[in-house]
């Protein structure tokens, strides 16, 4: 009995020393699983977290400006990164480390959706900008074409300036001239003889003209004898710029816009002697020769 007894101690210790290895080894398998498992999600978190890396590297390209905010989320993923190349991950700390993650995920989200809504603000600014540039554009081609067509205007009004200055003279459409003898009595008679002449009488018409301004206006009186010399000059010059008249006498009127007819006298004095031969009347208007007229004396 006794020997049985032993036997079947013996027997028992051996089944629980089997036991035991087989839970070592299950444990020991086990372990080995868990261990492959963290290590290939940690392979995929630092691709994942070099992948979010990338991402920022190519928003710090496109703003194409230093951004802190950017800088500082690439900055901690690379650490990260570098921390979990050198480090033995637990259970514990892959799940630290997946909050981690999610949490760098979310800024970048963020960052990468400011950043489209930036370039949609940009690309809308540089819209406005390019149909702003254009209607500049237009203003200055039309500008430009207002200053063409004033300067062309510009150049009509003084063309038609200079036609209207032109035009706008003293239509004289009748001139006579007549010598008179005046009597005793006081009484003038007609004469065609040039000892006997006292006055020329010079008589006019001037017909209206629109373009001649209303005022008194001045016309000089030229009577040139057959010697061509200026009937009782008196020492009557005009003169401007260039330009010298000796004239007989001004005569002046109020004009209105009207015709106007009218006569002058030209006093001849006891000491002028007049010569027989032809007398021309020229009426100027300042430089310009308005009209002449020829009588003859005996």
């Amino acid at each position: 009995m006794k020997m049985i007894t032993k036997r079947g101690s013996k027997i028992a210790l051996a089944s629980i020393i089997v036991l035991v290895a087989l839970g070592i080894s299950y444990f020991s398998i086990k372990n080995q699983n868990i261990k492959s498992e963290l290590e290939q999600e940690k392979i995929a978190l630092i691709e994942e977290l070099e992948n979010m890396s990338n991402s920022y590297d190519e928003l710090l390209e496109e703003r194409n400006w230093k951004n802190d905010e950017l800088l500082d989320a690439k900055l901690k993923i690379d650490r990260l990164v570098d921390s979990l190349e050198t480090t033995t991950i637990t259970l514990k700390s892959l799940l630290a480390l997946k909050d981690r993650q999610l949490e760098l995920h979310s800024t970048l989200k963020g960052l990468i959706r400011e950043n489209n809504e930036l370039k949609q603000d940009n690309g809308l600014l540089v819209q406005s900008l390019n149909i702003r540039k254009n209607e500049l554009s237009k203003a200055h081609n039309q500008l430009v074409s207002y200053q063409d067509q004033n300067s062309q205007l510009q150049e009509e009004k003084e063309q038609l300036n200079e036609k209207v200055e032109s035009m706008a003279f003293l239509n004289m459409v009748h001139l006579d001239a007549r010598a008179y003898k005046e009597r005793s009595s006081g009484k003038q008679i007609e004469t065609d003889r040039a000892r006997k002449t006292d006055k020329f009488e010079v008589c006019y018409t001037i017909a209206k003209n629109p373009l001649v301004k209303e005022g008194t206006k001045e016309l000089y009186v030229q009577v040139i004898g057959p010697r061509q010399l200026v009937v009782s000059p008196k020492y009557k010059r005009f003169k401007e710029e260039r330009f010298e008249l000796n004239y007989s006498f001004i005569t002046a009127f109020d004009y209105k816009n009207e015709n106007i007819n009218k006569c002058d006298y030209l006093d001849i004095e006891d000491s002028e002697e007049l010569s027989k031969g032809i007398y021309t009347v020229n009426i100027y208007d300042k430089q310009s020769l308005i009209t002449s007229y020829r009588l003859e004396l005996k």
